[in-house]
């Protein structure tokens, strides 16, 4: 596997600023403007490529007599994002403005709560998340690139279940059930199975406990008293996970 900018499987973030985007994300975005294929695009945005306004074309020679020229992905997605975390430095009042003129342009939905927090980073906050949702870069580029479970399920066999054991001292009257027991989980998680009738395998991953307050409750349901519950992370293999 090849990570890549322009292949789409590397993503560029900020978690504490709530934003993220892919190379083919901009691709799209600019591609009306430049009157270019987004597939096309991609390539560009990632490398010595230049965009030359007067010819309207891509070219990885940079424009003759164009000292200040960048490269496209300089040009079209990080001066952008600099421009926007640039009016943090702007005066309240001002601040405010440049957001909303942005918003404006970049046909955003931001609530005008936001905007005019008194905090200008909150406001910044607001319209990055809104332009570049850290949601869509991250589970986009899982959904679009990593295989479906049922696809997964046969490479990742060998590793979750090894060669089946020896079980040939076993006593006869325990022989058969382990061993048919052993061939059905065996089938089932290589094929990811949800039949009602598949053994149930689940990998838990994570255990955290919390206060049971914070878990949802049905309407009508009474306020919990003040405990804690362990809430786990787990993956299914095979089988339903039923209350």
């Amino acid at each position: 596997l090849t990570f890549a900018p322009e292949k789409g499987n590397v993503a560029f973030a900020s978690a504490s600023d709530g934003w993220g985007f892919r190379i083919d994300q901009f691709a799209a975005l600019i591609a009306d403007k430049l009157g270019a294929r987004p597939e096309a695009l991609r390539r560009a945005l990632w490398g010595e490529y230049y965009y030359q306004p007067k010819e309207k074309k891509v070219t990885r020679r940079k424009p003759t007599g164009a000292r200040a020229a960048q490269p496209m992905c300089v040009q079209f997605v990080l001066e952008p994002l600099w421009r926007a975390y640039g009016v943090l430095a702007k005066e309240r009042e001002e601040a405010q403005a440049a957001l909303a003129q942005m918003v404006k342009s970049l046909g955003l939905d931001v609530p005008e709560k936001d905007l005019r927090h008194s905090d200008p980073k909150f406001a910044l906050k607001a319209l990055l998340r809104a332009w570049l949702p850290l949601s869509e870069a991250v589970l986009g580029m899982a959904t679009e690139l990593l295989p479906s479970p049922p696809t997964a399920a046969p490479a990742r066999l060998a590793r979750l279940i090894p060669t089946l054991p020896d079980l040939i001292d076993l006593p006869p009257p325990h022989r058969d059930p382990v061993t048919t027991m052993l061939h059905r989980v065996h089938d089932a998680v290589g094929c990811c199975s949800s039949a009602d009738d598949a053994p149930v395998v689940v990998y838990v991953s994570k255990m955290i406990s919390v206060p049971v307050s914070t878990l949802p409750r049905q309407p009508g349901d009474p306020a919990p008293e003040g405990r804690e519950v362990f809430l786990a992370f787990g993956r299914v293999f095979s089988g339903r996970v039923v209350e």
